[in-house]
């Protein structure tokens, strides 16, 4: 419906003329008044009211929003139509399939092809370069115990030689994390000595340490000080320590 139409003429636009435009007519051959003609001009009428309705309840809304002309005629081309159904635009994909036949009933649809996916196994042997080490470190993501049981493997002039390359916020958070959730054992506070004064030799790791989240550091602070309950930290070292992890 153009708002720019006289008023008579917009809901014309939109609505065809009824079927029983000329009642004369039809009184004047009542063998062809016929109960389906009838109906279809209820039909009509009934959308031509819904459309009235609908046209009206948009020119309040217009009102009410203090909207200029063109956002008001907007409204009101629009009255007519539907919402659409929450998460009916995502599923419109989803949605999508080909027709059933008997074959594909029996043989599934064509590119239904199932993906299982296999966790590869841990590793054995502490990796030769970076690469390897990103590798295996990424196959472990959502493990924290697979990750601190790959740290301990790694001797500690290999971890600094592995991280000597760069190291980022995200790699040096869930390091942080692994140790603080994995570390039960007091046997094992030189693995995690060794790992935490190797990862200031990265390169940029300074800036990494400036991205780190409250609750990284705070992790941070927490392994420090659980060296130095150990008596695994001289003074040097815990000092050391925690100017870089502040």
């Amino acid at each position: 419906m153009d708002p720019d139409l006289p008023k008579g003429s917009q809901y014309r636009s939109m609505c065809p003329e009824r079927p029983l435009a000329n009642y004369n007519q039809e009184n004047n051959n009542p063998k062809e008044f016929k109960l389906a003609q009838i109906r279809a001009e209820a039909a009509v009428a009934r959308k031509e009211e819904a459309l009235r309705d609908s046209v009206e309840k948009a020119k309040w809304t217009a009102v009410h929003q203090h909207v200029d002309y063109d956002q008001y005629r907007q409204l009101c081309l629009g009255a007519t139509l539907k919402p659409v159904a929450p998460g009916a635009i995502e599923g419109i994909m989803n949605n999508k399939s080909e027709a059933k036949t008997r074959r594909s009933r029996r043989r599934g649809q064509r590119g239904d092809v199932r993906h299982i996916q296999e966790t590869p196994p841990e590793p054995t042997e502490p990796p030769q370069d970076r690469d390897e080490f990103d590798r295996q470190w990424r196959a472990a993501s959502g493990d924290p115990g697979r990750r601190f049981r790959y740290l301990r493997m790694i001797p500690r002039e290999s971890f600094a030689r592995i991280m000597q390359v760069e190291i980022g916020f995200d790699l040096l958070g869930e390091i942080i994390a692994s140790l603080h959730e994995c570390w039960s054992e007091e046997t094992d506070a030189p693995v995690v000595l060794g790992i935490l004064t190797a990862l200031p030799q990265a390169f940029r790791f300074d800036l990494a340490v400036t991205f780190l989240g409250a609750g990284e550091k705070s992790e941070a602070r927490s392994l420090i000080e659980r060296l130095c309950a150990a008596g695994a930290l001289g003074d040097e070292e815990l000092a050391g320590l925690e100017a870089h992890f502040q």
